[in-house]
């Protein structure tokens, strides 16, 4: 992916825009040019062979001998929305306004895709060849665009995926399970989220925690601050001392460019078999506040979207249960819940999705009833499907 006029795209102004326009060479590998009357499924075409190649700029108003029309027809609004409904997945893209002697231009940047193919509303995959964008029939392409699908998976996976904890005689006996959760969002502008994070007064965070207790631990990892909201608890081999397993904790790792991870653990009665479940919901609340803290502020108009996932491992049946003097509400919900569907068992493991990441975007939030804002995100990016381990008919708690 070039830049234009070798400019970072949020320092482009419409001098390097007429830069481009003024060139010798009309529509290449990495510029189209469309007017103000072009249709839906033709702008469709171009994103998704630019995001199946090596990424490109649409330049919206500019007719093919590159004169400025401007455009009326097509709006902001109008490209998300198609872009919204007309490709699978959602591409990485931003979309810019300039104006120029009364005329609006918007110019599309659509990166190389991390998850291709990218497939159009019509079912229809394309490529960019030369100056043009043309339908992928080739078998060895198309495998090749899955493969790249897959590789970017794993690579997202060793980045947010958490080791699972592997059981053996000196893992806690009433250890029963955990929640995994972890996502990486993409903004417009990566660099602000970047300097946000080491602009950051980290002691803030500590001051933060001291509300919930001296049993926190906040450390430097690289590039990233790892939280842990537990003391560090060593267990016994006959007289020697063993400390636990790596990630055996309930922790939140905050990465430089937003990217999370987090487990929270759960330990049951082991006479009951009952696990108080209300760190599910409460820790990931607390995650969510520190994450704010440090990037709240540049989530303004810059965040894009996230793959996310969340896991649920299921390590010795148990039942879950929520304490009464922290729910109040909650306080006949394990009867209740009885009443009608018997126990409440706990004895797999879950992961939503099943395969690959969710993308949350403002298509889902929108389609979810919220507004796209920085606190609907950050409830969004943080929530877990599982808070209300076990149980039906869950009223909501907030």
């Amino acid at each position: 992916m070039i830049n234009i006029n070798n400019k970072p795209w949020n320092k482009v102004r419409f001098a390097d825009i007429q830069k481009v326009l003024d060139g010798a060479d009309d529509e290449n590998f990495f510029f189209e040019f469309k007017d103000d009357q072009e249709r839906p499924e033709r702008l469709l075409k171009e994103i998704s062979a630019f995001a199946n190649t090596y990424g490109g700029y649409i330049f919206l108003g500019v007719a093919d001998d590159k004169t400025i029309a401007g455009c009326t027809a097509w709006t902001e609004q109008r490209i998300h929305n198609t872009i919204y409904n007309g490709i699978t997945p959602i591409p990485d893209f931003d979309v810019r306004k300039f104006k120029h002697d009364g005329n609006t231009i918007f110019v599309l940047k659509v990166e190389e895709g991390s998850m291709p193919p990218y497939i159009t509303n019509k079912g229809q995959i394309y490529e960019r060849v030369s100056s043009g964008s043309c339908p992928v029939k080739d078998s060895i392409k198309l495998s090749q665009l899955y493969a790249r699908h897959r590789d970017s998976i794993a690579k997202l996976d060793h980045k947010i995926g958490i080791e699972a904890i592997h059981i053996h005689t000196k893992t806690p006996p009433n250890l029963c399970g955990y929640l995994d959760l972890g996502f990486e969002i993409k903004c417009m502008d990566q660099d602000k989220i970047k300097k946000a994070f080491f602009d950051f007064d980290v002691a803030e965070i500590g001051t933060f925690l001291k509300k919930y207790g001296n049993d926190f631990s906040i450390s430097s990892m690289g590039f990233s601050y790892v939280i842990t909201l537990a003391k560090l608890r060593a267990g016994t081999d006959g007289e020697q001392v063993v400390l636990p397993d790596a990630a055996m904790n309930n922790f939140v790792e905050v990465m430089y460019d937003g990217s999370v991870k987090f487990r929270i653990c759960l330990f049951a009665d082991p006479d009951s078999g009952k696990a108080e479940v209300s760190s599910l919901m409460s820790f990931a609340i607390i995650f969510r506040d520190i994450y704010a803290m440090i990037f709240q502020k540049s989530f303004d108009k810059n965040f894009i979207y996230a793959r996310r996932y969340e896991k649920f491992v299921a390590i010795k049946q148990f039942t879950p249960y929520y304490n009464p003097e922290i729910f109040k509400n909650l306080k006949t919900y394990l009867r209740d819940h009885r009443a009608k569907y018997g126990n409440n068992l706990i004895l797999t493991n879950n992961r939503i999705p099943y395969n690959d990441y969710d993308i949350l975007d403002k298509r889902f939030v929108e389609k979810c009833g919220r507004k796209f804002n920085t606190d609907t995100i950050l409830e969004e990016l943080f929530f877990s499907a599982h808070a209300k381990l076990g149980y039906i008919d869950a009223p909501n708690q907030n």
